[in-house]
């Protein structure tokens, strides 16, 4: 029995999928993608609940040192590298979500958390680590609470499994290779799993209700090395990559 997930959307990106994070309080989904040809990094908003594109492959002022630092409150926030040799990070951009203008920034501070309460950052202007609290909307400093939480966003990821379940090998004809990604989302089991066929590795995903395949896609093939995980699960959407240059969400529900 196959099951017709209603499909939220499907995008091909220009460049290739570099990093997704989530602002589930808005049901947001934030991609960066990066195009190493014309030395390019651009970002993108689209809605988890309905599909829309509020905006596609964005481009900044810095075209390749900088990168998504994560989303909350209808925010989007981006940091800057400090050189193409160095993975630090640098500055705070914020840009609105629905419409990609920047609403703030501020380049001598550095996020260190997303908490409940705001955007801690670092000033890197003093080599003693100083600390403030920021207001997510206008980059404000706050004065900082007693006690400070992180503010976690609701994801499931993926566990690896070194060795397959029985009930998977029975219905997969083709050699399984390497680890299995895998979410337990009742009634479902979603698995992603590297393939051997004709000498050639493929990347598929499958979804498993009562030992059955319900639902299957070829993310990746023909390809020479093991992909990382390619699906995450946020609320009842199932969001996952195919060919590092398509995005696809399925409500799970």
């Amino acid at each position: 029995m196959r099951i017709d997930f209603k499909l939220i959307t499907e995008h091909l990106f220009n460049g290739v999928i570099w990093k997704m994070e989530v602002d589930t309080s808005q049901e947001l989904l934030f991609v960066e993608t990066r195009n190493a040809e014309n030395h390019t990094a651009a970002f993108s908003s689209l809605s988890l609940k309905t599909g829309k594109n509020h905006f596609t492959e964005l481009l900044s002022e810095e075209k390749w040192l900088i990168g998504i630092a994560g989303g909350r409150n209808g925010m989007l926030f981006l940091h800057c590298y400090s050189s193409e040799q160095s993975p630090e990070h640098k500055a705070v951009i914020a840009l609105d979500a629905f419409t990609g203008k920047q609403v703030w920034a501020d380049y001598n501070l550095s996020a260190e958390t997303f908490t409940t309460s705001g955007l801690l950052v670092t000033d890197q202007r003093f080599q003693t680590k100083k600390t403030v609290l920021l207001d997510y909307k206008t980059g404000k400093i706050l004065q900082k609470p007693n006690e400070l939480y992180e503010d976690f966003q609701q994801i499931t990821q993926p566990l690896m499994l070194r060795l397959p379940p029985k009930n998977l090998t029975d219905l997969i004809a083709d050699e399984i290779v390497g680890e299995i990604s895998l979410v337990n989302y009742n009634p479902y089991l979603i698995i992603s799993l590297h393939t051997q066929k004709n000498g050639a590795l493929q990347q598929q995903l499958f979804i498993l209700k009562n030992d059955e395949i319900v639902y299957q896609d070829l993310l990746n093939e023909q390809i020479q090395k093991l992909q990382p995980e390619a699906f995450m699960v946020v609320k009842n959407r199932l969001v996952y990559l195919k060919n590092k240059i398509i995005l696809k969400v399925l409500n799970l529900s």
